[in-house]
């Protein structure tokens, strides 16, 4: 399996893994079982990973279904939008490197036209307006 930009600098840990899940569905909410899952760690990790992720607000608790708790990213947490900024860091400087490679001239950003392209992400929280773009956290 190819490694994502996230996981090629940083390792592969299961703290790692588990981010690089994380970030990539940042709206979606998750029980321990389907966070074990996807991140392609055991349930053990992830129940020792979650401590850790909710006291530094890179998850938070949206619900419990029956006994089981959903846990959310934490949009709001400076922590995860700083860790947002760093995995579009990272992509933009992994498509250089294979740009590059292939070599191809890696095109510079127009003065004008933001990057990343905002329109990709795109999201409004119908029940809070006032609530910012996903788009503004990963603004680099």
């Amino acid at each position: 399996m190819k490694r994502e930009p996230f996981e090629g600098v940083l390792g592969k840990s299961t703290n790692v893994r588990m981010l690089d899940f994380l970030i990539a569905h940042p709206f979606d909410s998750y029980s321990v079982k389907e966070l074990s899952e996807f991140s392609e760690i055991s349930r053990t990790a992830v129940y020792e990973i979650l401590p850790e992720f909710l006291r530094f607000g890179i998850l938070k608790e949206v619900r419990k279904i029956g006994g089981i708790t959903m846990y959310q990213t934490n949009l709001e947490s400076e922590v995860i939008k700083s860790i947002i900024r760093l995995n579009a860091v990272l992509v933009d400087a992994v498509a250089k490197e294979t740009i590059q490679a292939e070599g191809e001239k890696y095109p510079e950003p127009h003065p004008y036209i933001p990057r990343p392209p905002v329109e990709m992400f795109e999201y409004r929280d119908t029940k809070q307006p006032e609530k910012k773009m996903f788009a503004d956290l990963i603004t680099v």
